[in-house]
């Protein structure tokens, strides 16, 4: 058994804002964190757990 969000044929994609520039960047929910285009900081997502 996986945990939701693993399996590939049910990826979504979530825009996040980067709280350092405000640049709107991408975030699939097979990731925890992406770097920021604009100013190369990381931007995360908010994570559910299994247990949730």
């Amino acid at each position: 058994m996986k945990c939701p969000g693993q399996d590939p044929r049910f990826l979504k994609v979530e825009v996040k804002k980067c709280i350092k520039c405000g640049y709107a960047v991408e975030i699939f929910t097979d990731e925890i964190r992406v770097k920021c285009p604009k100013c190369k900081s990381y931007v995360y997502r908010e994570t559910s757990s299994c247990i949730d």
